[in-house]
Formats: structure tokens, sequence, C-alpha cells
């Protein structure tokens, strides 16, 4: 039944192209008999004769002919091309992304069939993407929850002492914690993704707000002994607070996952005529330049070996505020040797 459907495409596809080759056909060959006769009119002193009317048909006729077996030679390899860009997208659309075309044997679809291939590729990194944060989120949303439910049900079973309760507590404290996170993230991104515009702008200090966002991550960075050096320049900035502290926040923390222990922050704003410039410097694992291209993208991790915990969502909400504010974003990295992340924004 498949095939019997695809061979009526196939005919679809080649009985429309050769209708449109018929008129682009009918158009040439009546423009050229008009254009033969109107000069043959002009050179015969502008009198009406069938002669030249005649002599056009007789030449006319065998070209009509000569067009007409080129046009059909040229609809069948047409449709052929036609019909394996279809198959590919039909492909694509039930989601199979491993439909390769041949740009040997695309002719005048060149660019449809290289586009095509593109697609494919992107289409297939963003499965894996997505597979990879539906693996993500279910460990890391079922493991805190295991965890809470194993140590409330030894809390209420056992009889055990102050001390040790006092540590299951704060296991559960500190999962409850991490579902927290994680609902919040999501929650966020959500929200950030369906604003177009800004609410509650106001000036504020934002040299006083990194400061602060550097104070709450005093505990992350003091337990991998990281040292960070601050160089803020005063500067009042016109925006969201809340909006820009998930900035701030989510790259310095970033910063500080991906750099081990012992490891430097330098993390500056500098203040210009037009622009405000901040930049987290960090002496980390470093990226490879296919890694940049990508980790911006929801649910990327750079980390697979899973030392580092997250979902990939950090970065994303990063790109979509630096979008929002109509700002810049800029990665400097090499395998190693740290990475520089640099924002820019425009004075209001």
């Amino acid at each position: 039944m498949q095939k019997k459907n695809k061979l009526h495409i196939d005919e679809i596809t080649y009985k429309n192209i050769l209708k449109w080759l018929r008129i682009q056909t009918i158009f040439i060959l009546v423009s050229s008999m008009l254009s033969f006769c109107i000069v043959e009119w002009g050179m015969n002193d502008y009198k009406l004769s069938w002669e030249p009317l005649l002599r056009s048909l007789g030449l006319i006729i065998p070209m009509a002919l000569f067009i007409t077996i080129i046009n059909m030679i040229n609809a069948k390899s047409m449709a052929k091309q036609a019909n394996d860009l279809a198959d590919g997208l039909a492909k694509a659309a039930s989601g199979d992304y491993h439909a390769k075309l041949d740009p040997k044997k695309s002719a005048i679809f060149a660019v449809a069939y290289d586009n095509f291939n593109k697609l494919e590729e992107e289409l297939k990194k963003a499965n894996t993407l997505q597979d990879e944060f539906v693996n993500n989120y279910s460990h890391e949303f079922k493991t805190p929850i295991t965890s809470i439910k194993g140590f409330a049900e030894l809390l209420l079973e056992e009889k055990i002492d102050e001390k040790l309760e006092k540590k299951y507590l704060k296991i559960i404290v500190e999962e409850s914690a991490k579902l927290t996170h994680l609902a919040n993230s999501s929650i966020l991104l959500t929200k950030l993704n369906s604003q177009g515009i800004i609410p509650n702008k106001k000036y504020f200090s934002l040299d006083e707000q990194i400061r602060r966002c550097i104070i709450v991550l005093e505990p992350e960075y003091s337990k991998k002994k990281i040292n960070v050096t601050c160089n803020l320049e005063e500067v009042k900035y016109f925006g969201s607070e809340e909006i820009m502290e998930h900035l701030w926040m989510n790259l310095i923390n970033n910063a500080i996952k991906y750099t081990p222990d012992g490891g430097n922050i330098i993390i500056n704003l500098r203040v210009y005529s037009q622009t405000i410039i901040f930049s987290v410097i960090d002496s980390g694992i470093g990226m490879t330049k296919e890694e940049i291209k990508q980790i911006f993208n929801k649910f990327y991790q750079v980390d697979k070996s899973k030392t580092t915990k997250g979902l990939g969502l950090g970065l994303t909400i990063v790109s979509r505020i630096v979008e929002l504010v109509k700002g810049k974003i800029k990665v400097e990295s090499e395998p190693n040797k740290g990475s520089i992340f640099t924002v820019t924004l425009y004075k209001n």
C-alpha cells in the first residue's frame, strides 16, 4: 500500500512539473512567433502578409518538438529530485533523523538539499539533547525524592539518637533544596521564554547587586577553596533587578561549578560611555570550539561524566536574559585553560 502511494505521489510530482514546463514552453513559442512576425512585418514596410506567419510556423514547430522532448527528460529528473526531498521531509516528520540526501544528485535543488541535511543534523542534536534531558531530569528528580523518603522512613521507624536524627534531617533539607532548585529553574526558563518585554524596570546599583550574588555564593566557592577576585566599577542600570540577578547568579555559579578545587575566578565590571561590560574569568576545565557552539542550548552539559551536577539550564537562562535586555554575550575558552564569559549591556 505504501509503495502504491509513493508511486502515486511520484506521478503527481512528475505531472505537475511537466504541466509547469508546458506552460513555459507555450509562452516561449508564442513569444518567439510574435517576435518573428513583428520583425518580418517591419522589414516588409509594415505590410500584412501570410508569408511571415508560415515561415515562423516552419521554424517554431520543429523547435516545439525539440523543447517538448527536452522538457519531458527534465521533468523526470526534477520529479525524482523533488520526490527525494519530499521523502526526506516525510521521514524527518515521522522522527527519522538519519535521512541524508546526496548533494551530488541535487542538481537544481542543491540549496534545498544542503539546507535539508543541515536541518537533519540540528533535529538530531535537538532530539539527543531532549533524550539526555529526560534521563537527567528523571535521575536528578528521583534521587532527592528517594533520599527524602528513605531518611524519613528511618526517622519514623527506628529509635535513633539526637545526633543521627539531626544528620538525617539535614540530608532531607539538602535534598528538598535540590528539588526546589530544579523546579525553580524550569519555571524561570518557561517564564523568560514567554516574555517579550521586561516588566518592573527601575534604576539600581549593578555593582552592588553583583557583590551580593558573590556573597550568596560564598559557601560554594569556599567549599572548593576557590580564590575569587572582584573588580567592580560603580554603575546604575535601568532594568529588572530580579531578572538581572538570575543572570549574574547563573554565570558566577557556572564558573564555580567548572573550576577545580584551589582554582581562581576573576569577576570584572567595567563602565564605558555607552556600554557596561561584565566578565567572569575562570581557571576551569575549559571547552572546545564545538562545545562553545552548544553551551547555550537547552539541556546541554559540557561535563558528561556527571561529576558536576545540573540539568544544563543555567546558560540557557543566561542566553535568554541577554536576548531580552538586547545585550550581547561572548565566550572564549580552550580545554584545560579556563573560560571567559563576557556580557555587554547597553546604557539606556
